[in-house]
């Protein structure tokens, strides 16, 4: 059985589709190649962006925690600060109370224990020996 110059014919048509069929698929593989090649590329850098994110929420609750920590030291201090001035403050404003009404006016300074103060307005020995004694 031997093949006619027409079956050659078909076959050799069939050799140059499978070629052209080949040459298309080469084609699409190497479109499909640049269409997913940055897809790893792309996942990488999505999980460097969420360790990132995950980094910067560590650092911002741990900055939450500072902060709240320092503000409830702050309230602690405030409150042995009030605790501490709060009879010196009652005494000195007993007494400045009394003077300002007798002067007319309002004046509040601070004081050291020596009777100096930082407005150059010294208190007497007596008016120190009042304060002291108001806070007890």
């Amino acid at each position: 059985m031997g093949l006619t110059s027409r079956d050659l014919l078909v076959l050799q048509e069939e050799i140059d589709g499978l070629r052209q069929l080949d040459t298309a698929s080469d084609v699409e593989f190497a479109a499909l190649d640049e269409v997913e090649g940055p897809k790893p590329r792309s996942k990488k850098l999505s999980r460097e962006i969420d360790d990132v994110k995950d980094k910067v929420l560590e650092g911002r609750a741990r900055l939450e925690d500072e902060v709240a920590s320092i503000m409830a030291e702050r309230s602690r201090i405030q409150a042995e600060r009030d605790a501490l001035f709060e009879p010196a403050v009652r005494g000195t404003s007993r007494i400045s109370t009394k003077e300002s009404r007798q002067s007319g006016g309002y004046a509040v300074i601070g004081m050291n224990a020596t009777g100096q103060t930082g407005v150059g307005i010294p208190f007497s020995p007596v008016e120190v020996a009042q304060i002291k004694a108001s806070g007890r």
